[in-house]
């Protein structure tokens, strides 16, 4: 039941229509939700987390061989969840961004295997990535993440640190010198696995697409929208590791 969920886009994934496919009753059926969000969550330590200092070693040396940047050991993107409801709070316009309607803004950090590896959500729509970024642990502990010479690959969204390489921004009304047009060339090779990840993240759960959750006053609203994104991550990197692929 809970499967058909979070693989429905729309309105497809509203109660009625799974309690209709399963039979069960709207209480049975937010039971279920619940339980198997906390059975997900509890592998959260096993299929969620920071790479270790090997690990990364490992992943930077792959991103080496395949693209010639040395030390990176993952990629950062923002993207957006859209929402269904418009908020029913008082910073509501907030959520509105860039696209769609209203929607929620996501960090999203991944490897060379397409795992995600950090993400941070819950941040309304309008709020740019480069601030979510300034706002993560990545950010604000990078020595508790990143060796000396380890960073991350971004896009002109984020700013530049030791710990990020990001594209170089157009200048307005001027064209790009030569050099930082060939190192763009040259970075969105390894970047583009982040929109791969997302677009298979999303496509593998299409209830991020349109997520049909009320956020109201009460901060149970965001915070039941959050567990089960969380749950999704999780079996991202769970389907992932078991070599499930999509193309």
């Amino acid at each position: 039941m809970f499967l058909q969920y979070i693989g429905t886009e729309g309105s497809g994934s509203s109660n009625a229509d799974l309690r209709n496919i399963f039979r069960i009753g709207r209480g049975t059926n937010d039971l279920y939700k619940k339980r198997d969000v906390k059975a997900i969550r509890s592998l959260r330590d096993r299929y969620y987390k920071w790479p270790t200092s090997e690990e990364r070693a490992e992943t930077a040396e792959r991103i080496r061989q395949k693209y010639g940047f040395p030390n990176c050991c993952g990629m950062g993107h923002g993207t957006l969840n859209p929402l269904a409801f418009e908020p029913q709070t008082v910073d509501a316009p907030d959520y509105s961004g860039r696209k769609y309607g209203y929607s929620l803004s996501t960090l999203v950090v991944n490897d060379d295997r397409k795992r995600i590896i950090y993400y941070l959500a819950g941040w309304p729509g309008s709020a740019h990535d480069n601030r979510i970024f300034r706002n993560s642990q990545l950010f604000q502990k990078p020595s508790e993440f990143f060796s000396s010479t380890q960073y991350l690959l971004g896009d002109s969204a984020f700013g530049c640190r030791p710990f990020m390489v990001s594209a170089y921004k157009k200048p307005q009304g001027a064209t790009i010198p030569r050099d930082q047009e060939m190192f763009n060339t040259a970075l969105a090779r390894p970047r583009v696995m982040s929109e791969h990840t997302i677009g298979i993240w999303k496509g593998r759960f299409p209830w991020l697409k349109s997520i049909r959750m009320p956020i109201t006053e009460d901060k149970k609203s965001l915070r039941n929208i959050l567990q089960i994104m969380d749950a999704t991550v999780i079996l991202h990197n769970y389907l992932i590791e078991r070599g499930d692929t999509i193309p």
